[in-house]
């Protein structure tokens, strides 16, 4: 835990050859930049253990190399997107072995399907 408190600034899209992105156990609040779906090399995603809210956003479908998102113990609402809402229908995302978005708030029915 590195007490990280605020919005997880959106200018770390920018850094487009970033393959991990782990701020897990802090203290990191507001809704998770759109922009953070820029990082196209990203494989690993851990957001966990925050205060985040609003919704997962839809440009987390562009992750071509995401192997782990893990999103669990925050205040994310709303839907799950249809990216990973319609996991039989999958046709990005296709390195994904790890998703954990447990413990939060959505209001879309459980994932429909396992897949791995």
């Amino acid at each position: 835990m590195n007490h990280f408190s605020g919005d997880l600034p959106s200018d770390i899209a920018n850094i487009t050859v970033l393959k991990l992105l782990n701020v897990h156990n802090n203290y990191i609040t507001g809704d998770i930049a759109p922009q953070l779906g820029a990082l196209v090399n990203l494989e690993q995603l851990d957001l966990s253990r925050n205060s985040f809210t609003g919704k997962i956003p839809w440009s987390f479908g562009n992750f071509s190399y995401l192997n782990k998102l893990i999103l669990n113990n925050n205040l994310l609402t709303r839907e799950i997107p249809k990216s990973i809402r319609n996991l039989q229908e999958l046709t990005f995302l296709t390195s994904l072995t790890s998703l954990n978005i447990s413990y939060n708030n959505f209001s879309s029915p459980t994932l429909v399907t396992p897949f791995f």
